[in-house]
């Protein structure tokens, strides 16, 4: 799966993981001792993460049913929590950094 930001009129050249059932979402990145900068996570339903077991800092994007980008957390450290991101359905989650200059609140998005 890609994903395509229509408002920077962009491909993300990011790998796009799906976590779409209860394991997968509550497995998500813990527990793993690194991933590649190019590896995004995308769970759902969800409109708040956690980063506890986790071994790096993530960055997050939290997304609404129509696409658009509520909110992007970066540099989120291990053993923390998000706020609770109302509207949101989609979570992206990549390793530190790795969202920079690709995902902006209010940019609206496309799968591929």
């Amino acid at each position: 799966m890609k994903i395509y930001n229509k408002t920077k009129r962009l491909e993300l050249p990011f790998e796009i993981e799906r976590a779409d059932t209860f394991f997968s979402r509550f497995l998500g990145l813990m527990f793993k001792k690194d991933i590649p900068s190019n590896r995004f996570l995308l769970l759902y339903p969800g409109n708040m993460i956690h980063t506890c077991f986790m071994n790096f800092s993530i960055d997050a994007a939290f997304i609404s049913k129509d696409m658009k980008i509520i909110a992007v957390i970066e540099d989120m450290k291990p053993w923390r929590f998000s706020k609770m991101y109302r509207g949101a359905y989609y979570v992206l989650e990549s390793k530190s950094s790795s969202m920079k200059n690709f995902l902006s609140p209010q940019d609206e998005l496309s799968f591929m």
